[in-house]
């Protein structure tokens, strides 16, 4: 079942997969905001689903949470490694996500759409964050980027209009994608350092005055 495949299929309310299929992207369903419950067949060979949210089988992959669910807060289990495309995209009733220190990845458009997100703290164990990651959570107010974080995709923070910091952890400079922090509404993000080499390279071939504004200050 490929990418939007039922693209906003908005009164769709549950879904059942059958044993034989191989192959869901996570994009599934995105859009579907009644979409509550997607069920996998127990027999199926490449996923299961857990209250509804799809998994690959090993459990090691969240591939989509049901953007109807009305949930305000989600913990994701600690034996998923990798937040797969568009996993929580458009989940409008989620405020808070916990990510687990078995997280290595957050894949492109992940959290993206997620209206009500405030809350979310990245951990150490992330590695890369994909394209569109969180572009258009308008709710989300702060976010530290960890110090492992070697690459940051584009539009990561597209259209965060109500981002007002961003810590970055690092000591030396991630790969940051094209427009990782645009907007051209909503306050000014201060992006807040950990040393004057991070903040240089920030500045020399990343930083756009629509950004924010750069804080001097290393010792937070």
């Amino acid at each position: 079942i490929d990418g939007g495949a039922f693209w906003e299929c908005e009164s769709l309310a549950s879904v059942k997969i059958p044993e034989g299929v191989e192959y869901i992207d996570g994009t599934v369903f995105g859009g579907c905001t009644s979409l509550k419950n997607i069920d996998i067949d127990e027999k199926n060979k490449n996923y299961l689903s857990e209250n509804g949210i799809i998994f690959d089988k090993e459990k090691k992959v969240i591939i989509a949470y049901p953007a109807g669910k009305t949930e305000k807060s989600y913990n994701i289990p600690n034996t998923v490694t990798s937040i797969g495309d568009g996993a929580f995209s458009g989940c409008a009733s989620l405020t808070s996500v916990t990510i687990p220190d078995s997280v290595t990845s957050i894949s492109d458009r992940a959290f993206s759409g997620c209206l009500s997100l405030t809350s979310i703290t990245i951990p150490d164990s992330v590695t890369s964050i994909g394209d569109s990651a969180f572009s258009g959570c308008t709710s989300l107010t702060s976010i530290t980027i960890p110090k492992n974080v070697s690459s940051i995709g584009n539009y990561a923070f597209y259209y965060c209009n109500l981002l007002v910091d961003v810590y970055f952890e690092e000591t030396t400079t991630p790969d940051f994608g094209s427009d990782s922090f645009y907007r051209d509404s909503g306050v000014k993000t201060i992006f807040h350092f950990k040393n004057q080499e991070v903040y240089d390279a920030f500045t020399e071939s990343y930083y756009n005055k629509n950004y924010g504004e750069k804080s001097t200050d290393f010792n937070w």
